[in-house]
């Protein structure tokens, strides 16, 4: 299994805690980081068709990063199924983070577009001001 470097410890870890009948996994968004985006943006940005388009697609990269949210929810079922399962094969198990994987790389590669998307309609001081958060707007908890 080729696994970016980058994702790597991201992908060790979140395959770590889905392995096992007790792992504690959650994986979602993080609704005080997206309402404070969000809120940057009606502050920050004062054209409201601007404001409406950024919105948007905020939206829109929330509703995507939802779904994969729950395939992975289905993904990590199908993990514990199969771990109780003694018939399983190794690539079975293999077959599943081979699918957590691609899930990944799809959410950075949603992130990345629609982050270019954002960064286009706005200064490079509107978006450091509607960005201006500590925390994460994915949340891995483990």
């Amino acid at each position: 299994m080729k696994i970016k470097s980058l994702w790597m410890p991201v992908a060790a870890l979140l395959a770590a805690g889905l392995i096992g009948c007790s792992s504690k996994v959650t994986f979602g968004i993080n609704r005080g980081r997206v309402h404070d985006t969000k809120q940057g943006i009606e502050t920050v940005i004062a054209e409201p068709e601007r404001r409406a388009q950024m919105q948007a697609i905020v939206d829109a990269y929330i509703a995507e990063a939802e779904a994969i949210t729950e395939e992975v929810k289905t993904l990590r079922a199908d993990i514990v199924e199969k771990n109780r399962d003694y018939d399983t094969t190794r690539q079975e198990l293999q077959a599943v983070y081979d699918e957590i994987e691609g899930k990944l790389d799809r959410l950075v590669a949603t992130a990345a577009e629609h982050g270019a998307e954002l960064r286009q309609l706005c200064s490079e001081e509107e978006w450091e001001e509607i960005f201006d958060h500590d925390d994460d707007m994915l949340n891995f908890k483990y």
